[in-house]
């Protein structure tokens, strides 16, 4: 397995980390955000380009700064630039 550093996780990567380091169900995530099923294709790597609003209700829950999740999605976009 692979080790990836922080900067090279994937946004899918950090929420589904972080809501676990929390004991948190994603079904209590999607609760506290009120975005339930976009939720899971988010985390699964299904949806890639949430929106600021989406990102920041997500960075609120788990506790994340905003600007370091936003970071990981520029990051991802580039990422499926140069692979695409």
């Amino acid at each position: 397995m692979e080790i990836k550093r922080e900067s090279e996780l994937l946004f899918s990567e950090i929420i589904k980390f972080r809501r676990k380091a929390l004991n948190m169900k994603l079904r209590d995530l999607s609760i506290l955000t009120g975005l339930s099923p976009f939720l899971y294709r988010l985390e699964s790597g299904e949806r890639h380009q949430p929106s600021v609003q989406t990102v920041a209700k997500i960075a609120k829950v788990l506790e994340l700064d905003l600007m370091f999740l936003i970071h990981a999605i520029i990051q991802n976009d580039k990422g499926d630039i140069a692979h695409g």
